[in-house]
């Protein structure tokens, strides 16, 4: 696959279910190359600076034990600011506001389809906002 051109995405989070299907959809093309895949935590960090990805997904509800998502998010934004942060979660009406408060640009359901996951990707790396509303 030629992926020139391509919107680079690191994905964030453990071996849910959910991040799993979100790398195989996003794996057939459409614009976006998976450039890898961390567990969370300073691992996301330092994959992050190694991969330099355009945009992260981070997982907050599938993060290893002991990392804090959100956490995650903020020093992703504090050491790599020309990169997008979406975050992934079940509870986006808990984790929104401290999502924006760190520096993420979107924030999306894991229910979400796949054009509603590619749009996401596209509009932040676009530099412009997204939220899907709660379900």
């Amino acid at each position: 696959m030629n992926t020139e051109g391509a919107i680079r995405v690191l994905l964030v989070g453990g071996s849910d279910a959910s991040m799993q299907g979100i790398s195989d959809a996003l794996s057939d093309g459409a614009g976006v190359e998976v450039v890898g895949e961390t567990g969370g935590g300073n691992e996301a960090v330092v994959a992050t600076g190694e991969l330099s990805p355009d945009v992260v997904l981070v997982s907050v509800d599938s993060l290893i034990a002991g990392t804090d998502g959100i956490d995650t998010v903020r020093t992703i934004i504090e050491t790599q600011p020309w990169t997008r942060v979406v975050v992934i979660t079940r509870n986006t009406v808990r984790y929104l506001v401290p999502a924006v408060k760190a520096g993420a640009a979107g924030i999306l359901s894991p229910e979400a389809g796949l054009d509603e996951l590619l749009l996401a990707i596209r509009r932040v790396h676009q530099w412009a906002s997204y939220s899907l509303p709660a379900q």
